[in-house]
């Protein structure tokens, strides 16, 4: 057995899927509150951008539709084919165990593409519910 410098995490859940098998490890941290603040301030000529802390996490809100969240410091969307089509090349990610599959915001250092991608994401999401 080679020495590696590597940490080594306890992996506590796996899920196979068609394009792989992913796996979680044990003690994945929340997301960090300025990196939320981050995703907010390059939506913010949107308009009406928020969030929702759930569990350590946070639920992404355009006028009322979740287009995706932040989890583990990862900006994620939801895989509409408009996302797909603006992002092609952003990873497809499993925001925890039993998830859909959402994509990796591969544009969140550039305003521009992230907000047109999020308005397309908004743009295909049914009505939200009133509660």
């Amino acid at each position: 057995v080679a020495s590696s410098s590597l940490a080594c995490a306890t992996i506590t859940a796996f899920s196979l899927h068609s394009e792989g098998l992913y796996f979680f490890a044990e003690g994945t941290m929340s997301s960090s509150r300025e990196y939320v603040e981050y995703v907010l301030d390059q939506l913010s000529g949107l308009g009406d951008v928020s969030c929702r802390q759930m569990m350590g996490e946070y639920v992404i809100y355009l006028r009322g539709k979740v287009i995706g969240g932040v989890y583990d410091d990862r900006f994620l969307l939801k895989a509409t084919p408009s996302a797909e089509r603006l992002m092609p090349l952003a990873a497809r990610e499993l925001p925890y165990p039993g998830a859909r599959e959402m994509l990796l915001a591969d544009c969140l250092d550039d305003r521009e593409t992230l907000e047109r991608v999020a308005e397309a994401v908004y743009e295909e999401l049914p009505p939200s519910k009133k509660r």
